[in-house]
């Protein structure tokens, strides 16, 4: 067995015997003298001198065939010239490559392009790199007809555009840091009289380098297959960067992002920040844009949106800020799929988002969407969407908006609109903190509160609306206003509802909810104090053969309302419900009436309700239209203290009142001004009027006892009075 060193020893051998024998040559060489057998340094890099490199009538050096060209000093234009002219003859294949080697090529008055390509297309990729163009007349660099570009060079106060690539299926304009000095450090375009990066008709197009102070757009990029920007844009009078007709486009990858890169920026464009139309797929993520519409854009039609998205298939934007637009901060028109994750904005002059469609199906989702402009900023709305068909807004904040909050509307766009809210907090807008048009509404764990208008506004819901987790404090208006736009006295489609469920809406200047809709309202777990109007009001309003106009209270608590106006309010009004029912409700401490009904023709029902202290009647239920009420039942009742009758209850036929408590109210215990009742089981005493007024015959009422005779009467039924 070998050991490990005698395994090495063998292998050393080896070695060196294979050396040896290649030492000693053959034994038998060939005749003739001894042929080199190395690559010379030329034949691996063929280095070619650019100074060496004649020009022609039009061009200070003229390049004719594939090779690596490299510069020894700068390049001088005169007028009327070009740098460096590309000129290869058709068929052409290979590479060409400009080392610029630090050096610059420099512009005099009236020179044309620094380097250009045009005329035949040929099969050759061109590579510019390692230095600057500075002072031209025209184009920085005009390249056309070639198979790939790679342009790593700064382009400095040139007369056209910075960088123009057109008809390349394959175009690279990178920012490459070097290790030497400035201005050859990280590469750059500006102060050009065009635009400062200019790609059309091309195949993959990749953009990272810093424009700054152009004349037109810093980048636009047009009718291409694909466009990848990582580039940062500062101070162009165009739009920042513009993108029209592309399949694919990305604005930096979110990968970039968690790889830790920095931010890129569009700052201060005349025009508009980033455009991106008649795309199939956007994605941008990690930018900040500022200032659109602020670089002298007032003259550019449509400027100062900071965001700007036009007739795309999909939109995805991620981790966004967008600040001091003049317009509005993104811009969707007619998109297909959008969706906004995590966007900030700040001091928008228009609305934060303004959404569009003309046609039905397209959908937008917004989460972690954030709003907040300075309260002196003429601003429209937070969110402003119009004909979109299906709307999802999943956690944000919105305040100080100049006008609604969010502000979502039908437009021209006919077929069903669906609208999802969660998550979302609107405070201190200038108008609505959301008022919301569409087919059916869900809203869950929400807040809006010190808005100028309503809180919520459910405006033409021609379905469903059901809100969930709602808090909707100090509005100017209402807390909750639920409409489904017919006008009074008209019959309306039926089967519709509206569910509050799980929700506080307090201390709002108008009424807490006020529903006026034809169909059914149903409150469960609800607390609405200290409105200046009524906690609830419900107008159900008929419609055509129906009977669902129904109001139901379950665990709700109206109190301390309606004292805000100088007008009495109570703390529920619920008018020309075919039924309503409540249960374990509590309404206490209202200027008004507890519970005020009117205009009911079915069943109404009351179980184990609380109406204490109130400034009317604990119950009031009205017959305002002359025609008598149905039925009601009210069980286990508890009505003290109120300035008005316990319960007063006019026009009702049939039901019953038992085992209800009606004491210490000012006019009067239990008023009943109908018939076919049976009254049985209460106790009203201590009421400054009567105890029990019912009339007899018409109704069946149980004995009334006193103090004096209830000890010797067991009847179950029997009232006590005093």
């Amino acid at each position: 067995m070998h050991t490990p060193k005698s395994r090495l020893g063998i292998a050393a051998a080896s070695i060196v015997l294979a050396a040896g024998a290649a030492l000693g040559g053959d034994p038998n060489p060939p005749p003739g003298p001894v042929a080199p057998t190395m690559v010379t340094l030329k034949e691996v890099e063929p280095r070619i001198i650019l100074d060496r490199e004649s020009g022609s009538v039009s061009s200070v050096h003229r390049i004719t065939a594939p090779g690596l060209y490299v510069a020894t000093g700068n390049v001088v234009v005169p007028a009327g010239k070009h740098g460096i002219l590309i000129d290869l003859p058709p068929g052409t294949r290979g590479v060409v490559t400009i080392d610029l080697n630090h050096f610059e090529i420099q512009g005099q008055p009236g020179s044309l392009d620094g380097v250009r390509k045009d005329g035949a297309v040929v099969a050759c990729d061109f590579n510019l790199h390692d230095g600057r163009i500075v002072g031209m007349g025209g184009d920085g660099v005009h390249l056309e007809g070639l198979e790939g570009a790679g342009i790593a060079v700064s382009v400095d106060e040139c007369g056209g555009d910075g960088m123009d690539f057109l008809a390349i299926p394959t175009v690279s304009a990178v920012a490459i840091k070097h290790k030497a000095p400035p201005p050859t450090g990280n590469n750059r375009v500006s102060q050009c009289g065009g635009n400062g990066i200019v790609a059309r008709q091309c195949g993959d197009v990749a953009v990272d380098v810093t424009v700054q102070d152009c004349d037109d757009d810093g980048i636009h990029i047009e009718e291409c297959a694909t466009a990848h920007v990582a580039s940062s844009v500062d101070r162009c009078g165009g739009d920042g960067v513009e993108v029209v007709d592309a399949t694919w486009v990305e604005f930096k990858s979110a990968e970039e992002q968690l790889k830790g890169n920095p931010r890129h920026r569009v700052a201060d464009s005349g025009g508009n920040g980033i455009v991106v139309s008649q795309c199939d797929n956007v994605e941008i993520s990690g930018y900040r844009i500022s200032g659109s519409g602020g670089g002298g854009g007032g003259g550019v039609p449509g400027a100062g949106v900071g965001l700007k998205f036009g007739n795309v298939g999909l939109v995805a934007a991620d981790d966004v800020v967008i600040t001091d637009s003049l317009s509005h901060g993104v811009e969707i028109d007619d998109c297909g799929r959008t969706s906004l994750r995590a966007v900030r904005l700040s001091n928008i002059g228009g609305n934060g988002l303004h959404a569009t469609a003309s046609t039905h199906g397209r959908w937008i989702e917004i989460s972690d969407w954030s709003w907040d402009i300075e309260a002196d900023t003429v601003a429209g709305d937070g969110i402003h969407i119009s004909g979109i068909s299906t709307v999802r807004l999943l956690g944000g904040s919105l305040s100080n908006c100049g006008g609604d909050g969010v502000h979502i509307e039908d437009g021209a766009v006919a077929g069903d609109k669906f609208v999802q809210v969660r998550g979302f907090q609107v405070e201190l807008c200038a108008g609505d903190g959301m008022e919301i048009e569409c087919d059916e509404l869900t809203m869950a764990d929400c807040i809006t509160q010190g808005n100028g208008g309503n809180g919520v506004y459910g405006k033409n819901i021609r379905k469903n609306i059901t809100v969930t987790l709602h808090k909707s404090h100090r509005n100017s208006q209402h807390g909750l206003l639920v409409s489904d736009g017919g006008a009074r006295g008209v019959l309306r489609q039926q089967g519709k509802s509206t569910q509050v469920t799980r929700s506080n809406i307090s201390n709002n200047r108008a009424a807490g909810v006020y529903v006026e809709t034809s169909g059914s309202l149903s409150m469960e777990d609800v607390d609405c104090d200290g409105n200046d109007q009524e906690g609830v009001f419900a107008l159900l309003l008929p419609a055509l053969g129906s009977v669902q106009e129904k109001a139901k209270q379950v665990r709700c608590r109206m109190n301390n309302n309606g004292f805000g106006t100088g007008t009495v309010y109570p703390g529920v009004t619920i008018q020309g419900a075919v039924s309503f029912e409540m249960r374990e409700v509590e309404c206490s401490g209202n200027a008004g009436s507890g519970i005020s009904v009117a205009d009911f023709n079915r069943d109404g029902r009351l179980d184990l309700v609380t109406c204490s202290s109130n400034g009317g009647h604990g119950i009031e239920v009205l017959a305002t239209g002359g025609l008598p009420n149905g039925r009601i039942r009210a069980n286990d009742g508890l009505c003290d203290g109120n300035g008005g009758a316990g319960m007063f209850l006019e026009g009702t036929t049939g039901g019953e009142i038992a085992d209800c408590t009606a004491s210490n109210n000012g006019t009067g215990g239990i008023f009943i001004f109908g018939s076919s009742h049976v009254v049985r089981g209460n106790s009203c005493t201590g009421n400054g009027g009567p105890p029990l007024l019912v009339p007899v015959p018409g109704n069946v009422v149980g004995p009334l006892v006193d103090e004096v005779s209830v000890a010797g009467n067991c009847n179950p039924g029997a009232n006590y009075v005093d």
